[in-house]
């Protein structure tokens, strides 16, 4: 595997162990570096992993001087013949700094693989939406806007990685997301792989694929996309004394143009910009939009830059009803806390070792998830009651993290062994302190014979450590 490595360092304190003040001092948090190499070097009597590692965005002074701690510039335990068997100079200025592997464990969250040679990479838009059931209002779910279809021609190594929009830039917490491989066959699809719901940036699962036809299709339990309790007054203001934009409202903004900016050109096309138009039940026509509209504004010769965005946002704040922006940015999907309780986006990469053929498909108008779901709990799922044939399962999810807020998540589905079609019904309304996927914790489902339907999801509420998961199951037999 060909790639270079990109770390993070966190000054986030382990348990029971303190960071040196230099160290945290010296090594910014966040910090982005390549490692360029590793080597093994016993010591003593034991084996550590020393990695030599590039600080990028460091000057070498920096970078050079301020590494203390063992293998620092300064440490007793550099030998002459440990730096001569090494190549080390530490009288050199060469941008690079050892480290012990304990304190690489310490210092850094992360490592990232950036693949770079004989790699195939696609990287496509993606949007985690809420949609409601036609006939039943009280069941929703958060889907995938699209799932992403991949003819695989020969046996192809395959890394797929879900990237979310970074909290620091954005503000917004991550949501638990996976990602899910099934292989197609006719109108049937079978799991290939499943990545469990973590609540960070990155998601990743590696997969190696035989010739045939797949489908891959992002998930979340959608639980944290929650309407949240209105804290912004409907007299809110936002524009600020001096009529600038506020800045919670040019997040917002920023966060609009990357849902619509789905080319990822860092501006909105006629299609794009006429899509928000009708989320606003506004209409635009093409030649307007090209010779009236776009000369207004800060633009580029095929659509509508970010800073010609907001100017347009700006001048209707200004000259409208500040009711009408409201009912706009509820139609974007954002409450009065200005918080998206109806989609966010993301990024998804495709890195393999041999070309592939990838097609965007709309997954509203699917069973998808749901299938996907049932079959992923049908698999990997526990027996936590079985009444007369009627099982139901459930599949307990937990992430910790030092640096992220914990994923504690229970995923229920109900297998039907018996010959009748039954109605199931899951109650968790004796739970505390959790949330759900579906709008009520009352969820009732139709199963067919010798089927599995997904129920629902059931996450504790982050940051609450003293949650409780009680639920109530029972079924009654359809009469046909």
């Amino acid at each position: 595997m060909s790639g270079g490595t990109c770390c993070r360092a966190a000054q986030k304190r382990s348990r029971g162990e303190k960071v040196p003040r230099a160290t945290r001092r010296t090594m910014s948090c966040w910090l982005g570096i390549h490692i360029q190499s590793c080597d093994w070097l016993k010591f003593r009597g034991t084996s550590s992993l020393k990695c030599r590692i590039y600080g990028a965005s460091l000057s070498g002074n920096l970078c050079h001087h301020s590494r203390t701690g063992d293998w620092g510039v300064a440490s007793p335990l550099w030998t002459p013949e440990i730096k001569r068997k090494l190549g080390v100079n530490k009288e050199r200025q060469d941008d690079t700094f050892w480290i012990s592997f304990r304190d690489f464990l310490t210092q850094f969250q992360a490592i990232n693989i950036c693949y770079l040679q004989q790699w195939q990479e696609l990287r496509l838009k993606g949007r985690f939406i809420r949609v409601q059931d036609v006939d039943d209002p009280n069941v929703e779910a958060v889907l995938s806007r699209w799932y992403y279809n991949i003819a695989v021609a020969e046996r192809t190594q395959i890394v797929i990685t879900l990237h979310q929009e970074d909290e620091r830039v954005g503000g917004r917490c991550y949501l638990d997301a996976g990602i899910a491989v099934l292989r197609k066959s006719g109108d049937s699809v079978a799991l290939v792989e499943a990545k469990d719901f973590v609540r960070r940036r990155e998601c990743e699962v590696e997969v190696v694929l035989d010739a045939g036809d797949y489908i891959v299709l992002p998930r979340t339990t959608g639980c944290t996309l929650k309407r949240l309790a209105d804290s912004l007054g409907k007299n809110a203001k936002f524009l600020r004394e001096n009529g600038e934009m506020d800045w919670r409202l040019e997040l917002v903004l920023k966060e609009i143009f990357r849902k619509f900016d789905i080319q990822m050109k860092q501006e909105l096309t006629y299609s794009e910009f006429k899509w928000i138009c009708e989320s606003l039940n506004q209409k635009i026509s093409e030649e307007e939009f090209y010779k009236t509209f776009l000369p207004k504004y800060c633009s580029h010769s095929k659509g509508l830059c970010f800073r010609g965005f907001k100017e347009f946002f700006l001048k209707s704040l200004k000259e409208l009803d500040e009711t009408i922006i409201w009912d706009w940015l509820e139609n974007l999907g954002y409450n009065k806390s200005l918080f998206p309780v109806r989609s966010r986006t993301f990024i998804l990469t495709l890195h393999s070792d041999k070309e592939l053929s990838v097609n965007v498909r709309d997954a509203i108008a699917t069973s998808l998830d749901n299938t996907t779901s049932a079959l992923i709990v049908e698999r990997y799922g526990q027996e936590a009651e079985k009444q007369f044939g009627i099982k139901l399962l459930y599949i307990f999810s937990q992430y910790l993290s030092y640096y992220h807020r914990q994923v504690q998540s229970y995923a229920y589905g109900v297998l039907n062994e018996t010959g009748k079609t039954v109605e199931a019904i899951l109650d968790c309304s004796m739970s505390k302190h959790m949330t759900y996927s579906a709008r009520s914790p009352i969820v009732k489902k139709r199963v067919e014979p010798e089927q599995t339907e997904f129920m629902l999801h059931a996450q504790a509420i982050p940051g609450n450590e003293e949650f409780v998961n009680e639920f109530k199951f029972t079924w009654k037999e359809i009469a046909e």
